[in-house]
């Protein structure tokens, strides 16, 4: 350790960039004013960020939901779709955009490759 301070300023560590150190300590780790790349402001132990424990502001964590949420709405449709198809509605009758992806998505479960 030594007492010394680990200058990272400029250094971008996943989206976030070290701007300046604070003088709070977590853990006797500097806490660094970050910058995020959505433009958040965060404070973050340099710990973390040389780590990788901590890589944004939480736009990350939000846009990872966003795509697994659209992953669950592709099965809930390609399961939809199956219903519908066993009681002998075509897939060609489903209003829903994206038929081609959930088809694909259906031959894949059902080849148990998902």
């Amino acid at each position: 350790m030594g007492g010394r301070m680990r200058d990272v300023t400029g250094q971008s560590f996943g989206r976030l960039t070290a701007q300046e150190p604070t003088m709070r300590r977590v853990a006797r780790s500097v806490v660094w004013q970050c910058v995020c790349t959505c433009g958040r402001i965060v404070f973050v132990p340099v710990s973390y960020l040389t780590k990788g424990t901590t890589r944004s502001c939480g736009c990350l964590r939000h846009e990872a939901a966003v795509a697994q949420g659209k992953r669950y709405a592709a099965l809930f449709k390609a399961a939809r779709m199956r219903t519908l198809t066993k009681r002998g509605i075509r897939a060609s009758h489903l209003k829903a955009g994206g038929t081609q992806r959930a088809k694909a998505l259906l031959r894949r479960l059902e080849g148990g490759k998902a």
